[in-house]
């Protein structure tokens, strides 16, 4: 058993200190109803999107450009709340992902060399 800490008091006794322990911290989500349902409707709203996104000339992450542009604009001007901002959140967090493995994908080619050694282009 651990030892308790002791506390300076004004009392004759000393009084003991009490920790308290916190429940449930770190808890990892396996399941996440909001970003299921982002992922069922992707193809949705890139379709609604794509007119628009067709105008950004960033290629290949056009797509991914303009929905988390859609996502900041609902957040900052819709003020969405509960379950829709939670939505909203993964949606944003998703097109993220896109984005960095697109980059990743831009910057090390498509990660193998004809040697089939891994691939890294350093910029210096």
């Amino acid at each position: 058993m651990a030892r308790r800490k002791r506390v300076r008091t004004r009392r004759s006794a000393p009084k003991r200190a009490r920790r308290r322990r916190s429940s449930g911290g770190g808890k990892i989500q396996l399941l996440k109803p909001s970003a299921m349902l982002y992922g069922a409707a992707r193809q949705r709203i890139s379709a609604m999107l794509a007119p628009l996104t067709a105008r950004i000339p960033l290629g290949g992450i056009a797509d991914e450009a303009g929905i988390i542009g859609a996502g900041w604009l609902i957040s900052k001007f819709g003020k969405p709340r509960g379950f829709v901002k939670q939505v909203v959140q993964d949606a944003m967090t998703i097109e993220n992902s896109r984005l960095g493995e697109a980059g990743a994908q831009m910057a090390l080619g498509n990660g193998t060399q004809r040697s089939g050694t891994p691939s890294m282009i350093i910029y210096g």
